[in-house]
C-alpha cells in the first residue's frame, strides 16, 4: 500500500497532527519537545499574531491508517524575499519514501503559491525556532529549543534538499573568564556617562515594545532571513514573556538617554540555567562596544543570582563578530549545531 499524503481538515486529523510525536519519540525524548498544547497555540491567530500575515497548510503522511509523518507548508507575506517559502514541523519514521513524499508536497504547495526557493525547517517564522538538530543530541534542552532524531538531516538530504547553514548553541558557565578585552570595553563604556543600561519596565509595556520594535527591526536587517515585526508583534512578545523574563534579565542599552540596543534572556532558576535569547544594537551604535556592556552586565547579574551555566543561541554560522565575542570573549564552546536547508523549486 502506497503512502498517502493528505491535508489536515477535520479536529481528528489536528489530534493525529499533535500526537504524531508519540509514536517517533522515547519518553525521556518527549520531554525535550515543545508541549503539544504550546504547538496548538501557534496556529491560533488570537494566540499568535504572526498568523496575520502567514498563509499555511499542514499535511499527514498515512499508511494502512496510521499516521506516520507530518509537515507544514508556510508564506510569510511579509517576508521581504517575495520568492521565498518555508517548511516546519515535520516529524517522521525513519522511512525515506515517506519523508520524500511529506517534502514533496510541500514543495508543490510553495510552487503552487509562487514561490521559487524553499527553507526548513521554521516553525512558521524565521522569529520563531528554526533548523534541524544535527549535534549535541545528549544535551538537555529546558528551553524547548528545537530538537529531533539524527535520521532527521539524512531523510531532508536525501529528498533532493542542500544544506543553507548552520546555526550554533553555546555553553557558558560561571567558571569562565571574561576576557580583558571584553572587560575593558564595559569599563570604559561604563565610566564615559553616555551609556545606561536600564532593565526592562513591564508597567510600560507599550512604551517598552516600540523602542523593542525599532531596535530589533533595525539591528536585524540584515540578518539571513530577517522579516521585520509588526508592533503588534513586538508588544506580544514582550507581553508573552512576563511571566519568564524578570526585568533584569531584559535589559535596555541606553546611549544618552536614546536607545540603542537591547539583551533578552530567559533564565531557569530552578536549574540555575539560563538561555541567552537575544542580543540586538542598532547598527549606528554597533562601534561603541554595546554588545561587550550587555553580555559583561547579564553575566554578572547571572552570578549574583546563582546561576552557574548559560545556553546562548540561536548564533548564525555567518554572525563573525557575535561569534568571536561568544567563543573568545566569553570562552564558551559550540554544544548544539542546527541546520537550515533549503531546494530551488524551479
Amino acid at each position: 500500500m502506497t503512502c498517502e499524503i493528505v491535508p489536515v481538515l477535520t479536529k481528528a486529523d489536528w489530534h493525529d497532527f499533535l500526537s504524531l510525536p508519540g509514536l517517533i519519540y522515547q519518553k525521556s525524548e518527549l520531554e525535550k519537545l515543545l508541549p503539544w498544547e504550546a504547538i496548538n497555540r501557534k496556529f491560533r491567530l488570537s494566540s499568535n499574531p504572526f498568523l496575520a500575515h502567514i498563509e499555511w497548510t499542514a499535511f499527514l503522511a498515512r499508511e494502512k491508517g496510521q499516521t506516520l509523518g507530518r509537515i507544514v507548508a508556510s508564506v510569510d507575506h511579509l517576508c521581504p524575499e517575495p520568492t521565498w517559502g518555508f517548511f516546519g514541523f515535520f516529524e517522521c519514521v525513519e522511512d525515506q519514501k515517506i519523508a520524500g513524499r511529506l517534502l514533496q508536497v510541500a514543495g508543490e504547495w510553495l510552487a503552487g503559491r509562487r514561490r521559487l526557493t524553499a527553507f526548513g525547517p521554521i516553525s512558521l517564522s524565521t522569529s520563531d525556532n528554526l533548523g534541524c538538530l544535527i549535534e549535541g543530541f545528549e544535551q538537555p534542552n529546558p528551553f524547548y529549543l528545537p530538537y529531533n532524531p539524527p535520521y532527521y538531516a539524512k531523510l531532508i538530504c536525501q529528498a533532493g534538499w542542500e544544506s543553507s547553514h548552520d546555526l550554533y548553541a553555546y555553553a557558558w558557565e560561571d567558571s569562565q573568564k571574561l576576557s580583558e578585552r571584553l572587560l575593558r570595553i564595559s569599563k570604559r563604556l561604563q565610566g564615559s556617562g553616555r551609556v545606561k543600561i536600564r532593565p526592562l519596565n513591564y508597567r510600560k509595556l507599550a512604551a517598552e515594545a516600540r523602542f523593542f520594535f525599532h531596535i530589533y527591526n533595525q539591528a536585524m536587517k540584515n540578518n539571513w532571513g530577517h522579516i521585520p515585526l509588526t508592533e503588534k508583534e513586538a508588544y506580544f512578545i514582550l507581553a508573552s514573556h512576563r511571566r519568564l523574563i524578570p526585568p533584569e534579565y531584559f535589559l535596555w542599552a541606553e546611549v544618552e538617554g536614546r536607545p540603542a540596543g537591547l539583551l533578552m534572556a530567559q533564565p531557569n532558576f530552578r536549574q540555575n540555567s539560563l538561555r541567552l535569547i537575544l542580543l540586538a544594537v542598532k547598527p549606528s551604535y554597533q562601534h561603541l562596544g554595546l554588545s561587550a556592556l550587555l553580555i559583561t552586565r547579564l553575566l554578572n547579574i547571572a552570578r549574583q543570582d546563582g546561576i552557574s551555566g548559560a545556553e546562548l543561541s540561536f548564533v548564525q554560522e555567518g554572525n563573525t563578530i557575535v561569534n568571536r565575542l561568544i567563543s573568545h570573549d566569553t570562552g564558551s564552546q559550540i554544544i548544539k549545531r542546527y541546520r537550515l536547508f533549503r531546494k530551488d523549486l524551479t
